[in-house]
């Protein structure tokens, strides 16, 4: 019965959405709102169409060899890890526990990373200047330069970004040693790791003695 009427709301959404799109003019059915520039204000310059056509293109060439590369070359090495971690070892650390500590500590403090060297310089930027957008910065939309606290505020948002990130890390290191000691080597079988690619002949070996 759930099912029902979810299904019969989207029906009727979908209906209503169609009806407004023939109600609506035909010069007015694909064009977006523009906005209205108010005298005495000062916005931020934007980007051309040139410019715009320039960032898409260079998203494009950054993001497709990396999406393909996860599709066909990480994903199935990430698979085979995970479904095969007490296989796995690095340096002498098993890779049960690499996996708890790279999920959880690794992964959020990259993401730190990153947030830091994006957002935070635009957030230091932004303190310096006293403005947001910083002066010199294009943007996509017409953007009003908001200057006092709220840039300030802005500005502060940015800088800090990281620390949810660096937070989550510093909870996730003690728990990651929980959840990897928590682990129980009885219940996996050791023999799979002799068919399995990348899997280390010497900890495969100190195993099965085990």
């Amino acid at each position: 019965m759930g099912a029902e009427i979810i299904i019969g709301l989207a029906v009727l959404g979908v209906g209503a959405a169609i009806a407004a799109f023939i109600r609506t003019p035909p010069e007015l059915r694909l064009r977006l709102p523009q906005p209205v520039r108010v005298a005495g204000v000062e916005y931020a310059e934007q980007y051309s169409f040139r410019e715009r056509v320039r960032l898409v293109a260079v998203g494009l060439a950054i993001a497709a060899p990396v999406v393909l590369g996860w599709q066909f070359w990480a994903r199935p090495k990430w698979i085979e890890l995970v479904e095969h971690l007490p296989c796995h070892d690095l340096w002498g650390v098993s890779g049960v526990t690499l996996f708890w500590y790279m999920l959880y500590v690794g992964l959020p403090l990259l993401i730190a990373l990153l947030a830091a060297l994006f957002m935070g310089r635009r957030g230091v930027r932004i303190l310096q200047d006293g403005q947001v957008p910083y002066p010199g910065e294009k943007t996509l939309q017409l953007s009003r330069i908001r200057r006092g606290r709220i840039a300030a505020l802005v500005g502060w948002a940015h800088v800090l970004a990281p620390l949810p990130m660096v937070a989550v890390a510093v909870w996730g290191a003690p728990h990651a040693q929980i959840w990897s000691s928590s682990f129980s080597a009885e219940n996996f079988d050791y023999s799979e790791c002799h068919n399995t690619q990348g899997s280390t002949e010497t900890g495969g070996q100190t195993r099965d003695e085990a």
